[in-house]
């Protein structure tokens, strides 16, 4: 909006008498008057944070220094007036019997302010009915913002005399108008702050409840220590794991262990949004960028500034916005829609995936290139089966979580230890807080597990009794952890030969996920320049 309301006037059936005269006393003692009001009412405005108060206020201020008999602020919002404050005056839902012509809301639209002495008899406005059905005679009606971003307009009018509003008045109003918009905006941007600091306390409330890790697995151990290594740094990191198995409590751990520990950990599941609204959930938006836009948006890249994002199961984001987060990784900057100004990306990015990024690659649902520029730090976290020496730990840790004084008996321990856990720690969790509710005994055994894990096991034809007289009967003892090893690597090679090396076949062969075979093929050496 152009700082001289002048520039802005479309003034009509103006007398001459309406030339201004400020060597009048009257006038100057007017003027002053006004301007005192402006001061106090900007002091008043630029410290409320409710937007609706705001527009009260501007219209209290219009009440007492102009001569109106109605007047209403009102916003655009879907190209539709919305009206924020009234006085005298009842409008209805139909915009076509408001008081205001096609004709101002175009002018208005364009940042120009109008002031019109006999509406009734103008020309212009001799076709509207809302003037001449209201015998209207002046008004006055100035645009809130400018002609990039007009957020409504203050109308004033007087259905009874013309020649009412003199220019003085529109001067007043149009400057009115500046501190409105200015105000509206400020009290959006602090309501945006307060939004933030809620989610902030909200996300640091999360943390410092998850920033323990549970594990006595050598997998996990050493996993957490090439994490708290990655940490260190700010390249980004991908980290590969079933669901259920703590993708995003491994990635506070990362964000916990960093230097940007002290700002926001924002999480975002890429499943749970809609396709076309990820742009604007992840980058914002402007107000009018699209339908139903009706405000600014602030995207959640904005609000992990300085912090760390956790974008999860990324795979499952449109090829489209892989080719945009490729942007964020490379430049570091992002923009709104509908705004070409680029914003900086100081932010810490991590992803997921819930399986090997290069089975996702061949089938198309990861940009191969994207993958490249996240696999500078990739972490792969070991689904339960893989790591069954943390079951008891996990079981006792959310045992004392839920506030339970209850344990389990070896038989059911052992039991569990068998179970193949499809949904991970996640599945562990719910099954402990059923327990802690239901179990009535003491001690938790095998008859309160429920029927569908006892059935899985049988199904599996899993072994359930020592093998104590077959290591009696073997002259050299193996431990569990060689033979285990031995049988997992002949097993491999096995399945390989039978395969003749294809990866699909093998992994349908040994029942195990994708990321483990991928991880065994690796540890055990076995490359497609072998022959099985």
């Amino acid at each position: 909006m152009n700082d001289n309301p002048k520039d802005h006037i479309v003034s009509r059936n103006e007398p001459s008498s309406l030339k201004l005269d400020y060597q009048s006393y009257d006038e100057i003692k007017k003027s002053c008057k006004r301007l005192e009001l402006l001061y106090q009412i900007g002091k008043q405005i630029f410290e409320e944070k409710d937007v609706n108060l705001v527009f009260l206020t501007i219209l209290g201020a219009i009440k007492k220094l102009l001569p109106i008999e109605r007047a209403f602020i009102a916003t655009f919002e879907h190209d539709r007036l919305i009206p924020r404050a009234v006085e005298n005056i009842c409008l209805p839902n139909n915009e076509e019997n408001w008081p205001i012509s096609k004709t101002m809301i175009s002018n208005v639209k364009k940042g120009l302010s109008i002031l019109t002495t006999d509406a009734k008899n103008e020309e212009e406005f001799r076709n509207a009915k809302s003037i001449v059905g209201l015998n209207i005679r002046s008004v006055i009606c100035c645009p809130l913002g400018n002609p990039e971003n007009t957020r409504g307009l203050i109308y004033v009018d007087n259905r009874i005399n013309k020649g009412v509003f003199t220019k003085e008045d529109l001067y007043f109003l149009t400057a009115l108008s500046h501190y409105a918009f200015l105000s509206i905006r400020n009290s959006e941007e602090q309501y945006d702050g307060e939004i933030a600091k809620i989610r902030d306390k909200e996300n640091q409330e999360d943390i410092t409840a998850h920033i323990k890790i549970v594990t006595k697995s050598p997998l996990m151990l050493e996993l957490l220590k090439k994490a708290k290594r990655i940490s260190e740094t700010d390249m980004p990191v991908l980290i590969v794991g079933e669901t259920g198995t703590g993708k995003e409590l491994l990635a506070k751990y990362i964000h916990n262990c960093s230097r940007r520990s002290d700002n926001r950990f924002v999480p975002v599941n890429i499943a749970a949004i809609q396709k076309e609204l990820i742009h604007s959930e992840l980058f914002g938006h402007e107000k009018g960028a699209f339908t139903n836009a009706i405000a600014k948006r602030i995207g959640r890249f904005e609000h992990a500034r300085k912090g760390t994002i956790f974008l999860d199961e990324v795979q499952d984001m449109p090829i489209e916005m892989q080719t945009i987060l490729l942007r964020v990784l490379e430049e570091y900057k992002f923009e709104r829609l509908g705004n070409n100004q680029p914003i900086k990306a100081d932010v810490r990015i991590i992803s997921a995936v819930l399986e090997d990024p290069e089975s996702l690659v061949e089938k198309g649902r990861l940009r191969r290139d994207l993958y490249f520029r996240l696999n500078t730090g990739i972490l792969r976290i070991p689904p339960l089966q893989d790591r069954t020496e943390d079951i008891p730990v996990l079981l006792d840790h959310y045992l004392n979580e839920f506030n339970c004084p209850k344990t389990f008996d070896q038989e059911a321990i052992d039991v569990l230890m068998r179970y193949s856990w499809p949904g991970n720690v996640r599945e562990l969790i719910r099954l402990a807080e059923a327990l802690s509710v239901f179990v009535t005994n003491k001690n938790i055994r095998k008859t309160d597990l429920p029927l569908e894990i006892l059935q899985s096991i049988e199904r599996n034809n899993l072994p359930g009794e020592s093998l104590k007289q077959d290591v009696q009967n073997d002259p050299v003892f193996e431990s569990l952890p060689d033979a285990f090893t031995r049988m997992e690597k002949e097993q491999m090679q096995k399945a390989l030969a039978m395969t003749n090396g294809k990866d699909e076949d093998a992994i349908k062969l040994l029942a195990v996920s994708r990321s483990k075979y991928y991880e065994m093929k690796k540890r055990y050496g076995f490359t497609k320049k072998d022959r099985y």
